[in-house]
């Protein structure tokens, strides 16, 4: 990606949504998959001190 890409403010969003998924399922030990699943199923947040 390059950085003009990022002037765009929907982009710029998507990607650190990106980066902030991809940091926690790391930190946490399981796959990005694993964790946006558990996000949607309600699982609260605080339980993995994600906030």
């Amino acid at each position: 990606m390059d950085n003009k890409d990022l002037l765009d403010e929907q982009t710029y969003d998507r990607t650190r949504a990106d980066e902030w998924i991809w940091q926690r399922a790391t930190a946490l030990g399981i796959s990005r998959r694993r964790l946006v699943q558990l996000l949607a199923g309600g699982t609260s947040t605080a339980t993995f001190g994600l906030l």
